[in-house]
């Protein structure tokens, strides 16, 4: 049984119980870090008998996530691909999907597919999907990566101890991280694949929907 089914009948259990306001906080926290579509219909028939709006219910999930956000730490990173870097400064005003990978990480190329999949429905949006490579000992090997796949993420490469603060993917790969247009990171270390690409697409459309109406 996948996670969110899991949710959906503890949250069950307590509105059969006369715990409504429990099921509800317990969903609320769970759908505010993993948008799982399938969370959405039993959160607003949870916030409906408590009397709550689905305004009311929208606002109670943005607070758990802008509590739970944080500035992300700067970097500063050179593209392989044209001339430059791209900086968080950089990605302010846009979405930013940063995932870390090397072109011999079979995860990162199993992940890769699912993440085109959503991706590219965000084309001519203020989104950005940048690729840190974590080993530079494949640096050869990134753009012949690249042009091969045609996926659609900026490659920028990473190098030895940087501070990478709470961008930190602790060796790994693959990692990622959800910022929103102010530079803050809302989502983090969620994998994609493909039973749950639609919670990704609603991350980033979230983020886009809220950042349009500021």
């Amino acid at each position: 049984m996948s996670k969110p089914a899991s949710e959906i009948l503890k949250a069950e259990a307590l509105d059969a119980s006369g715990k409504t306001a429990v099921a509800y906080e317990k969903l609320k926290l769970f759908y505010a870090s993993e948008p799982d579509p399938a969370l959405y219909k039993p959160l607003l028939q949870y916030g409906s008998k408590l009397n709550k709006s689905i305004a009311e219910i929208d606002k109670d999930i943005w607070f758990v996530r802008d509590t739970m956000s944080k500035p992300a730490t700067p970097f500063d990173l050179k593209k392989y691909i044209g001339n430059g870097s791209i900086s968080l400064d950089d990605c302010k005003g846009k979405v930013v999907l940063i995932t870390y990978w090397f072109p011999g990480c079979g995860p990162c190329r199993g992940e890769f597919p699912h993440f085109e999949n959503v991706v590219r429905k965000f084309r001519n949006k203020d989104f950005l999907y940048v690729g840190i490579n974590i080993v530079p000992e494949q640096n050869a090997y990134v753009v012949p990566f690249m042009k091969s796949s045609h996926y659609s993420f900026i490659p920028i490469e990473d190098f030895p101890d940087r501070k990478k603060g709470n961008l930190d993917n602790r060796g790994a790969a693959p990692v990622n991280f959800l910022l929103d247009q102010k530079g803050n990171i809302v989502f983090s270390r969620f994998r994609t694949n493909e039973h749950n690409e639609q919670v990704l697409e609603e991350m980033i459309s979230s983020l886009l929907r809220r950042g349009n109406k500021k």
